[in-house]
């Protein structure tokens, strides 16, 4: 009896001092803005994993896992915790906020689109799985997680309208037409065809802009499709082979939703046509569309309002074009086809265009359900392709034929769990990869249900602008031995700039940049001993971070 009593009181002292691995979770933070964050607060109780870093550099994400105290003397009512960042620089604040399996940033000190000063942003919270919270632009111009993207090609053209198509990244759709099921083959169902979860127009408002349409004939009818070829065997035996897939969306309804956008946007948009399918013949016999069905799509797409034409269009090529070229006066709807090798002449240059010629694109999937391969394929390719070519990087994960198949008895997993568990995996894995040579220029997603695509987007093309901007700038190969000092660091009113030139004497520029390489002031000096200063007036620079150069040496301070 005494044992036992031990035992108990053994028992009751490990429940009661000892905490118990509760669900547990990763939240990515991304850091889009031009800002380093600062922590200024760490705090929680009952929590086994709350510690976020430091600092968030501007252009970077971190991963954070967070785990939940659980055990049977846990009152879970009890559970909260709080991390709180400022901008460098600036004013603004946010804190993000965690009760048991929910978590929520608030915005303290500052606004962003569509939120208020004090608004609460909900995360929400996913058991092994990932949430995030993203935030771009700059003081007083900011983006977060749930902000309105619908136009963000048109309201950020002043800093990315004079660049090529090929040096900024944009959100593309995989099989975009693919968000209902129509007339379908025996063995499909919504879990292995269905590839979207909204149409064109709310996946526009999302912020796509690149879409894959896959076009098929079916009863006569022109419509998006899902057809792929199995070979399906048992024992090594052929039990099936031929085609299986669905229609989607219409062309009709696809052509109504992009003009019912551009009616109210001034946003570049491009179709990918290819794997044209005339499924009327049976379903052994599917082939690519003739020279005649290919006319009668072009002349039904000649509905969409805003078609891009081009007068010489053996020259043209369009991911060379700055992006202001396409939307400075309205929106462009430019549609590439890949399945060609020529277009009639009534419609080539008339908003349509070749593959082949005109939009030189890399494009390969990884063809896996494995969400590492396929990170690790995609990666591997932008470092080695995106350099010199118009890269896509395409961020899905397919179905394999045990999948195919039992998914419709929920016994494997669906295009559509695929496609979170690869979307919710995005932003913490591409954005540390990303810099100003290697980045995407087409994000190619399956299931966009949010704008979480085209924030990233964004936050590339600020990343890579940034760094351009800093490592872009001319140097001067003579001046290696130029040491510079800057203070007050951060500085409110005035910048002193002290220059010491160890090897001889020379004329140098002192220059201030912002971070999109812009110089805001110039300063020429002239060395009388080896040592000079000078004061630079900075009161009427906004709060942010910037540049000094002096040579081919580089320093930041920040102005409050």
């Amino acid at each position: 009896m005494r044992k036992f009593a031990i035992a108990t009181l053994l028992l009751i002292f490990y429940f009661t001092s000892n905490s118990l691995a509760g669900p547990g979770g990763y939240i990515t933070l991304v850091n889009g803005t031009i800002h380093n964050w600062k922590r200024y607060h760490l705090g929680g109780y009952q929590l086994n994993h709350w510690n976020f870093p430091s600092t968030i550099k501007a252009g970077e994400s971190v991963i954070v896992y967070i785990e939940y105290e659980d055990g049977i003397f846990t009152n879970t009512g009890d559970t909260q915790a709080s991390v709180k960042y400022e901008l460098e620089g600036t004013d603004d604040k946010f804190m993000i906020h965690s009760r048991y399996e929910h978590v929520w940033c608030v915005l303290e000190n500052m606004e962003t689109k569509d939120n208020p000063k004090g608004s609460r942003i909900s995360l929400g919270f996913k058991h092994n799985g990932n949430i995030e919270f993203i935030l771009f632009g700059r003081h007083g111009d900011y983006l977060s997680t749930n902000s309105k993207v619908d136009d963000w090609m048109h309201r950020y053209e002043s800093i990315i309208g004079e660049m090529p198509l090929n040096k900024i990244c944009i959100t593309g759709s995989h099989d975009a037409g693919m968000s209902k099921i129509g007339t379908s083959t025996t063995f499909a169902t919504e879990c292995n065809t269905k590839t979207q979860h909204y149409g064109i127009y709310k996946q526009l408002i999302k912020g796509t802009r690149y879409f894959d349409i896959r076009p098929v004939i079916s009863a006569g009818k022109y419509k998006t499709g899902h057809y792929t070829y199995v070979d399906i065997k048992k024992a090594g035996e052929t039990i099936y082979k031929g085609y299986q897939g669905a229609n989607g969306q219409s062309i009709d309804e696809i052509i109504s939703d992009i003009n019912s956008f551009t009616k109210n946007h001034k946003e570049l948009i491009i179709l990918n046509l290819s794997h044209s399918f005339n499924t009327d013949l049976g379903n052994d016999n599917y082939r690519s569309f003739n020279t005649d069905e290919w006319n009668i799509l072009f002349k039904k797409l000649l509905k969409i309002n805003h078609l891009y034409i081009s007068n010489n269009p053996e020259s043209l090529d369009i991911e060379k074009r700055t992006l202001s070229s396409f939307i400075s006066k309205s929106s462009s709807v430019i549609i590439i086809v890949s399945d060609l090798h020529e277009i009639d002449s009534k419609y080539y240059g008339k908003g349509f265009f070749l593959e082949k010629d005109n939009f030189h694109i890399y494009n390969k999937y990884s063809h896996t359900n494995v969400f590492d391969k396929m990170r690790k394929d995609q990666i591997k390719k932008m470092q080695e392709y995106s350099p010199h070519q118009y890269f896509l990087l395409s961020w899905t994960l397919t179905q394999d034929n045990t999948e195919i198949v039992l998914c419709q008895e929920d016994l494997a997993s669906s295009i559509e769990d695929l496609a979170k568990e690869a979307d919710s995996r995005l932003s913490g894995h591409l954005i540390p990869s990303v810099n100003y040579s290697r980045f995407p220029n087409i994000i190619y997603t399956d299931w966009i249900t949010n704008a979480t695509p085209a924030l990233l987007s964004m936050c590339i093309n600020q990343k890579v602008k940034l760094q351009k901007a800093i490592v872009g700038i001319e140097y001067n190969n003579n001046s290696n031995e130029i040491k510079i000092n800057i203070y007050p660091n951060p500085a409110t009113d005035h910048i002193d700039v002290a220059v010491t030139d160890d090897t001889f004497l020379q004329d140098v520029v002192v220059n201030v940049y912002d971070v999109l390489g812009t110089c805001l002031l110039t300063h020429p000096l002239t060395f009388s001993e080896g040592v000079e200063s000078v004061r630079l007036d900075v009161s009427g620079l906004a709060a942010g971070v910037y540049f000094v150069r002096v040579g081919g040496k580089m320093y930041k301070f920040v102005k409050m």
